[in-house]
């Protein structure tokens, strides 16, 4: 199985066949994402995610005021376990999501066009400069232990002193 497990819509978890309504249900977990700071469905194991998604139990805090009702309703729409409910896969397609009350306002034709201008340009005083990006210790490579673990097949592969 590949991708991000947080991301997995029920019938990839499920290994049911699939189509399009994975990505609206991905999309649904980016945009939960991107206004929570953090996925929907996180636990300490891939396992528990898998259950978690199955489960289909996703909370909006509200308490944090994270969430307008709008944006709620339009992830909900979209994370639907029911893969043929679940919004820009029903009747009127992608139509119904770019409808829906929480893009109000957002200037599709721009978007489409590829004119839309960006809400927040970074400024950028050089090729090299990265004060747009937090910094971190960097971690010593000698500091990383050695692994022992050879896979089966790949026995004659050099280590770092051959």
């Amino acid at each position: 199985m590949i991708g991000t497990p947080e991301y997995l819509a029920p019938e990839v978890i499920l290994n049911k066949g699939h189509d399009r309504a994975v990505d609206n249900w991905a999309l649904g977990i980016l945009i939960y994402e991107m206004v929570a700071g953090n996925a929907p469905f996180e636990a300490e194991s891939t396992m528990e995610v898998y259950t978690m998604i199955l489960k289909g139990e996703m909370s909006f805090n509200r308490n944090h005021n994270s969430f307008s009702r709008s944006c709620a309703a339009l992830i909900g729409a979209m994370c639907q376990q029911n893969p043929s409910k679940r919004l820009g896969y029903t009747g009127g397609g992608y139509t119904d999501l770019r409808r829906h009350h929480w893009f109000a306002g957002f200037d599709w034709k721009s978007f489409t066009a590829l004119e839309m201008k960006a809400p927040h340009k970074p400024s950028i005083g050089h090729d090299e400069d990265l004060s747009n990006f937090d910094e971190y210790e960097e971690i010593k490579i000698d500091s990383i232990p050695e692994c022992d673990w050879i896979a089966e097949g790949f026995g004659d592969m050099p280590t770092k002193d051959s």
